[in-house]
């Protein structure tokens, strides 16, 4: 089962497992918008698998999976 969190819960997260961590809920926010940490929007909040995070973060060996082609929000054409 996924471990899906916000922004939010995943800093708090992190703070649980390194308490004297650098990463900011800012930074890790930006990283999330970016693209760089692969999270799924769900209304108007992030969603970040905490297995993804763990393993950017490089407290795993997961492979971190790619942000997938189909990009939400934008128009798609119509073929006649």
């Amino acid at each position: 089962m996924l471990r899906m969190r916000t922004i939010e819960k995943s800093h708090e997260h992190i703070k649980a497992l390194d308490p004297d961590t650098a990463l900011t809920k800012y930074a890790l926010r930006q990283k999330v918008i970016s693209g760089e940490i692969p999270s799924r929007k769900c209304g108007g909040k992030y969603l970040i698998n905490l297995d993804v995070l763990e393993a950017y973060l490089g407290a795993t060996d997961i492979p971190i999976p790619q942000p997938d082609t189909y990009t939400s929000g934008k128009m798609r054409p119509i073929d006649e």
